[in-house]
């Protein structure tokens, strides 16, 4: 008996030790007296986490805003890190991070000090014309058209210059056949359109155009014919007809013009055509406005017709000449 003691609690040494080797080591973020090995009541090895003095696992970050899909939900590693697995993320949802605006340059017709380019707090970049040397700001010269734009049926025709500075700036456009035809009649929603496109008055999503014929205003004309009324280009009523097929005359395309354009003097000359008694007295003043600044003219034989219908390219010369003299005055 003596002698099968000791060899009995030899082997249960043994099988303690075997028991302990086989324990799991404790993670490598715990610490403190918990963190020691013991043999729980199945002789397993365990790591008290619960009686760590400390536990440092790791804070998961959250997945980057420009991340996409699937593959970015939060999940822990092996090593207990939170980390978002790109690599699984929905190939080509991943959103570009914004680029930097770039720093335009000042305009060449600027100069003096005020002119250097800086970056303002949103990072654009701008051009302090508010301090710039006073009176060292070229004027803007009147539009160059980038590109020649010309009509088949203008050749040799008066108006060929002034057609093709206005389809250049693209106020106006021409025919499917390539023709402007500029010596038809224009019809009353065209001279509209294309005396507030030129002149810069922008078409408005409104309900005040009330004339007696609305329902025949096209639709791709309502937001300008809009704009005229709200602008007192025009003025509707709605026991009046607006006939945006019919022609319009000489007297009433300048006070369209004179208006659009805010053209006003002070000290006005008046008009020496030989039936100016033919005139109405609505239009009376804006043809002497027009006539003063040359944007108009009479016939040969000193009249001007107030009651004939205007043609296109009379129409087009008009509004260039009205383009020319709001150049010079800006």
């Amino acid at each position: 008996m003596k002698k099968v003691l000791p060899v009995l609690i030899l082997s249960l040494i043994l099988v303690i030790g075997a028991m302990v080797s086989a324990s799991e080591p404790c993670p490598a973020n715990c610490s403190g007296t918990g963190c020691n090995l013991y043999a729980d009541v199945n002789s397993s090895g365990i790591c008290d986490v619960a009686l760590a003095d400390t536990v440092t696992q790791a804070t998961p970050t959250p997945c980057p805003a420009n991340c996409k899909g699937k593959g970015c939900n939060l999940y822990t590693d092996a090593g207990g890190n939170g980390i978002c697995d790109l690599s699984a993320a929905d190939k080509g949802v991943q959103e570009k991070p914004t680029a930097k605006p770039i720093a335009t340059p000042c305009p060449a017709n600027c100069k003096g000090k005020g002119c250097a380019l800086y970056t303002d707090a949103s990072g654009n970049g701008v051009c302090d014309l508010s301090v710039a040397d006073k009176g060292m700001v070229v004027k803007p010269t009147a539009t160059v058209p980038s590109a020649l734009v010309t009509f088949k049926d203008i050749a040799n025709h008066w108006s060929k210059n002034y057609v093709e500075r206005l389809a250049g700036s693209k106020i106006l456009s021409g025919y499917p056949d390539g023709t402007i035809k500029p010596d038809l009649e224009i019809n009353r929603i065209e001279a509209v359109v294309l005396v507030l496109k030129a002149a810069g008055v922008k078409p408005v999503h409104k309900d005040g155009a009330n004339f007696a014929d609305k329902s025949s205003i096209p639709a791709w004309s309502m937001d300008y014919i809009e704009a005229a009324v709200e602008n007192k280009i025009i003025t509707a009523d709605k026991n009046v007809q607006f006939k945006p097929m019919g022609k319009i005359s000489r007297q009433e395309l300048a006070v369209i013009l004179v208006k659009a354009f805010g053209l006003d003097e002070e000290s006005v000359q008046g008009a020496k055509f030989k039936d100016i008694s033919s005139i109405s007295d609505m239009a009376k003043k804006c043809i002497c406005i027009a006539s003063d600044l040359k944007i108009i003219s009479g016939y040969p034989d000193n009249t001007f017709k107030p009651d004939k219908n205007v043609l296109r390219a009379e129409t087009f010369t008009m509004i260039a000449r009205a383009l020319d003299l709001q150049a010079q005055t800006l």
